[in-house]
């Protein structure tokens, strides 16, 4: 028996939340560290998505360089980031400018 491409979504949406796995393909976003990364969510500069790894200077150096641009989820998750890159980078005895918008945003 053929099903419409309707009725599979349908029959597919049964066995899965369809609503969250739209949402997480949409986003992008993790909900478990990606492999070969740390697990520890304190090692993130977003750790509830592990987005921004901070556990290497070099993971902290592509943190300031790309946080730009990024789409954050909301105004505080970005503050909030911008403090724990600026705490990893001090650990690691990384210079950031004040004229950063990293630094800005968690000194704002």
């Amino acid at each position: 028996m053929a099903h419409s491409l309707w009725e599979l979504a349908d029959i597919a949406a049964e066995h899965f939340n369809e609503k969250e796995a739209l949402e997480k393909l949409e986003s992008g976003q993790h909900k478990s560290p990606p492999k070969g990364y740390p697990t520890d969510k304190s090692e993130y500069a977003d750790p509830e998505f592990y987005e921004f790894p901070l556990d290497t200077p070099k993971r902290v150096k592509a943190a300031l360089a790309y946080f730009d641009k990024h789409k954050w989820h909301s105004p505080e998750r970005k503050k909030e980031a911008a403090k724990r890159i600026l705490a990893k980078a001090k650990k690691f005895d990384i210079s950031v400018s004040k004229d950063t918008n990293v630094y800005k945003e968690a000194h704002a």
